[in-house]
């Protein structure tokens, strides 16, 4: 029965047979492999194995919501336009309105006879000395004592062409005549006249009566106020009094004027 399986099977010695040669085979290969690719024309590299890990995590999204509004458009115009704007008067502008009131509705103490008026302590000495006497009587001099006499009634003395305006004008005047000898040269008197006037600025107007306000014409002019004066004849010895005359006459006017301003 054993041998009966046996028949029917491989035979012990095929099995080892085959394993036989497939050790012969491995030692062959070996051998010529050795002989092929020497040991040392082979190079081992390490494998670098990358591993790539992948995390997945949510995202968040984000949805813009756009919301579309009407736009205001705004245009800018200019539009030029008259507008009447009350403005402040200066008060030069209103001491002229108060002025041209009491203008057309003067009082009485507007319209008193014209005199020597308060208008400024100040005064202007003019010479207007002449003849040819005299200069026998020295109008340099007669018109230092002139000044002299107002200062020392408290008035300041300008020039005439001073700006500080409004000043009193004083003029001194004279025609001098000279008296010769008979048959002689020798001068031997002075006569003549003399005279000393007080004048003062004032403001006149065009056509008072027919002229508006707004179309008045101011025109000043220099009015004579005050006049004094006489007549002398002096000889040769006195012509030295010539100044004490004008000097006299110079102290009364002075005090007259002092009179208006201190009023």
């Amino acid at each position: 029965m054993r041998e009966q399986e046996q028949g029917q099977g491989v035979p012990i010695w095929v099995v080892w047979l085959l394993l036989a040669g497939i050790v012969m085979a491995a030692l062959a290969g070996g051998v010529l492999g050795s002989i092929a690719f020497p040991k040392d024309r082979i190079v081992e590299k390490p494998v670098e194995v990358q591993v790539e890990k992948v995390v997945e995590k949510p995202v968040d999204r984000v949805v813009e919501k756009i919301v579309e509004k009407p736009v205001e458009r705004i245009v800018e115009k200019t539009v030029e336009r008259k507008v009447e704007v009350p403005v402040k008067l200066t008060d030069r502008q209103i001491n002229a309105i108060a002025f041209a009131e009491r203008a057309w509705t003067p009082k009485d103490e507007f319209t008193r006879p014209m005199a020597l008026q308060k208008i400024s302590e100040r005064v202007a000495v003019l010479n207007q000395i002449s003849g040819d006497g005299s200069r026998h009587v020295s109008p340099g001099l007669i018109q230092a004592r002139v000044e002299r006499m107002f200062r020392a009634a408290g008035f300041k003395v300008v020039n005439s062409d001073s700006t500080e305006y409004p000043f009193s004008v004083v003029t001194i005047g004279g025609v001098f005549l000279e008296s010769r000898a008979y048959n002689s040269n020798e001068v031997i008197s002075v006569s003549g006249s003399y005279t000393l006037r007080i004048s003062q600025p004032m403001v006149l107007f065009n056509s008072w009566d027919q002229t508006p306000p707004a179309d008045f014409k101011f025109i000043r002019a220099v009015v004579p106020l005050y006049d004094a004066g006489g007549s002398l004849n002096y000889g040769i010895n006195n012509f030295s009094k010539v100044a004490d005359v004008y000097g006299d006459m110079a102290e009364t006017a002075a005090a007259v004027l002092r009179k208006s301003q201190d009023n």
